[in-house]
């Protein structure tokens, strides 16, 4: 099964952003997000996406624990970053950090047209 990144600029100018993940596999394909259910933010810079690589769980794996998560929303202690972070360490044996927002903007100014996928 493929794990997607999903990285999404949320601002042009400013590095903040929004981060899911996708898992595929065959004709199974989830997207799992994380974000404030009140607050509709579009997204005004690119978004990115990155082939991980191949997960060590199967979906119902997946699906189970992403049940387990606490979805507390709460800005820098609990947000999309955590969330995502949560589902990649349960699902690939090295996954990139996402927490880290000096890592996560590495990641993204590095994606180039040749690791896009939709």
């Amino acid at each position: 099964m493929h794990v997607l990144l999903h990285i999404e600029k949320i601002f042009k100018f400013l590095p903040i952003y929004h981060v899911g993940v996708t898992y595929q596999y065959g004709p199974f394909k989830r997207r799992f997000d994380f974000h404030p259910k009140r607050l509709n933010i579009p997204i005004q810079g690119q978004r990115k996406t990155l082939n991980l690589g191949r997960s060590k769980r199967n979906p119902l794996q997946i699906l189970h624990h992403e049940k387990q998560i606490k979805k507390n929303y709460f800005l820098t202690q609990n947000d999309c970053r955590h969330y995502t972070d949560d589902l990649l360490n349960y699902s690939l044996d090295s996954p990139p950090d996402v927490i880290n927002l000096s890592s996560l903007h590495s990641i993204y100014s590095t994606i180039d047209s040749n690791d896009i996928f939709t």
